[in-house]
Order: C-alpha cells, then structure tokens, then sequence
C-alpha cells in the first residue's frame, strides 16, 4: 500500500512549495488515534533516515515508522465546500 495524493491535493501543496523555502516537494504526513478516532496532519520537512517515502502526483510523501501503520492506503485530497471554505481531507481505505 502507500500514500495517494489526488491531482486537486497536488496542486495546492505544490503551489503552497512553490511560496516556501524547501528545496524539494517534501511532505510530511502523520497520524494517530485520538479519542478513538484517526487524525492525520501534514507539513513541509526534511527526509530523516528512518522514513518511509511514496511519490504521487510529484509529491514526496515522508512517513515515520510511528505513523506507517495509520496512514497505509491514506488518499489526500482537497475539496471545495459550498459555503466556499476548502479544505485538504485525509480518506483512509475504510472510508466510503
């Protein structure tokens, strides 16, 4: 399994690289249970030896070991709400 970025997702986390100063489209992504329940962040960084890395949509996605577990099969995307807020959405495999 790996990481999935959709092409929407994509799109604003290689615009939102192109106003930072990292030399390479890392992102990290993290998750843990709180409260019963996944949670999952993200953010720019910088590779550490223990990571795990997938590639999707030309972007690189680092996954320490503590995190692996939760976010196998993880799709990040990013959607438009109709009140005209918009967010990224973390859809684990369990999720419709």
């Amino acid at each position: 399994m790996s990481v999935t970025v959709t092409p929407e997702a994509a799109a604003r986390i290689l615009q939102a690289f192109d106003d930072s100063e990292q030399e390479e489209p890392l992102l990290r992504v993290a998750g843990r249970l709180e409260d019963g329940q996944p949670v999952f962040g993200m953010g720019f960084d910088e590779r550490r030896d223990q990571d795990t890395e997938f590639s999707s949509e030309g972007v690189v996605v680092l996954v320490s070991p503590p995190s692996l577990d939760w976010v196998q099969g993880l799709t990040i995307d990013f959607v438009e709400l109709p009140n005209g807020d918009a967010r990224f959405v973390f859809v684990t495999p369990s999720q419709p």
